[in-house]
């Protein structure tokens, strides 16, 4: 038989373009792409073996303070703390204590804290210790609470002494290793003055610098 003519058959099947297959399609393509990176950034890297972060803590002034005074007078005591008080008894001497605590950039977090004590009767001072008892707090990458004092010391030139003193500095944490990240870390969890056991000696700066050392390891 011989062909003299031929005509293809064509049949055209049109839908809608909108349709639930369309949008499972692009939902799982889009979700393929970015959900990886979205873990990769949550959990810091895959490769990643060791990064640094900054947090700022949030600090809070506990209204717990040892202050000694000395001078040609001798020295003078005085602490938030009734029983440390009642140890000094004859070099007791009571200021007028007023603290401003002020958030600059209002976040929520302490960024500066304005200390004053007026002492009633005016002294001549040679030397200064301020021992100043602070509660820091970390929960963004890691977890850690701790309470420790921070340590003010200053005296004045040989044959001098003053009625004033005055010192503006920046409180910084240092631990003696890195804190993993997003676990809750309780080996600082504690106070390195227990107040069960409160005296004068444990107060002195040397005796606190190395209580200090021993939980820093």
């Amino acid at each position: 038989m011989l062909e003299v003519y031929r005509v293809p058959l064509t049949r055209m099947i049109s839908g809608n373009i909108f349709t639930l297959a369309l949008l499972f399609k692009w939902i799982f393509t889009i979700a393929s792409i970015f959900i990886p990176y979205l873990i990769c950034y949550r959990s810091g890297g895959f490769w990643i073996r060791e990064v640094t972060y900054l947090e700022q803590p949030h600090v809070t002034f506990l209204r717990h303070c040892y202050c000694e005074l000395r001078g040609g007078f001798g020295s003078y005591t005085w602490s938030t703390l009734p029983s440390l008080n009642a140890d000094a008894v004859q070099s007791l001497r009571i200021p007028y204590m007023t603290v401003e605590e002020v958030d600059n950039d209002g976040d929520g977090r302490l960024d500066q804290m304005n200390l004053q004590l007026r002492f009633r009767t005016e002294m001549n001072v040679d030397s200064i210790t301020l021992l100043l008892f602070y509660e820091l707090k970390l929960n963004e990458y890691a977890k850690l609470t701790i309470r420790t004092p921070v340590t003010i010391q200053s005296s004045a030139p040989p044959n001098f002494s003053g009625t004033r003193f005055s010192q503006t500095a920046a409180v910084s944490l240092q631990l003696s290793k890195p804190l993993p990240q997003g676990s809750s870390n309780v080996e600082y969890n504690y106070t390195i003055l227990d107040s069960s056991d409160i005296s004068l000696e444990k107060f002195q700066a040397q005796s606190v610098q190395q209580e200090m050392n021993k939980r820093t390891g």
